[in-house]
């Protein structure tokens, strides 16, 4: 009873800090507060530049319909999927043989390339001193 008490004392306590520091700002400034969590690389393109206009947006999505690849259906499928004869073949991507990934994967792992650990970090970020300089 007694940790549930000084649990919700703390709660309350935490929120009335927010709520006393939260009423010292501007309007301006708790609004770019509020915003900030939605400031990130998730409204970025892909290439981590800005965020597209609305004229780059809907030439993607005119070109993505034209293409087949915007899924319109309920069941989640494009109508590509749903109908590949009408649409037409795309470029098959020139493929590895098993020899070539292995010779990258060699040489990723020589010049200390490739992720270890939960943290992810490579071979060569954890000890540069130990690969040559790229």
């Amino acid at each position: 009873m007694k940790t549930m008490l000084l649990a919700g004392s703390a709660l309350a306590l935490s929120l009335l800090g927010g709520a006393a520091q939260a009423a010292s700002l501007t309007p301006a400034e708790l609004a770019a507060r509020i915003a900030e969590p939605f400031r990130s690389s998730v409204f970025e393109n892909a290439v981590g530049g800005p965020a597209l206009t609305r004229e780059q947006v809907r030439a993607e999505l005119a070109e993505a319909i034209r293409r087949g690849d915007a899924p319109i259906a309920e069941n989640g499928l494009t109508p590509r999927e749903a109908n590949p004869a009408a649409y037409p073949a795309r470029g098959a991507a020139a493929a590895k043989t098993r020899e070539q990934v292995r010779a990258e994967l060699a040489e990723a792992i020589r010049l200390g390339q490739v992720p270890l650990g939960e943290d992810g970090r490579t071979p060569r970020e954890r000890q540069p001193e130990a690969y040559p300089a790229s």
